[in-house]
């Protein structure tokens, strides 16, 4: 299929109705065997002061980005960041705490089970201290690492629907 130039190195196919999960309208799949186009790349974004960043993209499930939504907005930081305190508070490198009057949440089975896509974007000395820091604990995804602090966090680290831990109320 053609393709035209968008912009500098980016291509994009003509516009093509498309159906669920990325088939073509109409439900039929691309037979077996077929080349597939290739990703688009992906890389280190540079803003114009020449700080290089980049970018995690992964699914989380309704309640956690409701809670990263809600405890970002606290601290009145943009979710991004409020992962990026809550990556360098268990570093050691600042002390933040959760205030003992922090909000609580509950959620529905389907709040569980629903995932949306997040993207977390971030320098690449971030970067390096999150991959490392899920590395020390069994080079865990992304998303279990986010899941694993926010609960931590909220005082609920053996997850969502458990009674707060004792260890961490005494942080």
């Amino acid at each position: 299929m053609p393709r035209e130039i968008v912009g500098q190195g980016a291509f994009r196919k003509p516009e093509r109705a498309v159906g669920a999960h990325g088939t073509p309208a109409g439900g039929s799949r691309p037979r077996a065997g077929a080349k597939l186009p290739p990703a688009p790349p992906t890389g280190p974004v540079t803003g114009g002061s020449g700080n290089t960043h980049v970018q995690i993209g992964t699914y989380l499930p309704l309640a956690h980005l409701y809670i990263l939504e809600e405890e970002a907005k606290a601290h009145g930081v943009r979710r991004g960041q409020f992962l990026e305190m809550l990556l360098r508070r268990k570093l050691g490198l600042i002390d933040v705490r959760r205030s003992p009057h922090g909000r609580s949440y509950e959620f529905s089975d389907e709040e569980l089970k629903q995932s949306e896509k997040f993207v977390w974007y971030m320098s690449l000395e971030t970067r390096i201290l999150f991959d490392n820091d899920r590395l020390q604990i069994g080079d865990v995804a992304v998303q279990a690492w986010i899941v694993f602090e926010l609960n931590r966090w909220i005082g609920r680290p053996l997850g969502l629907r458990m009674p707060p831990s004792a260890e961490d109320a005494e942080e």
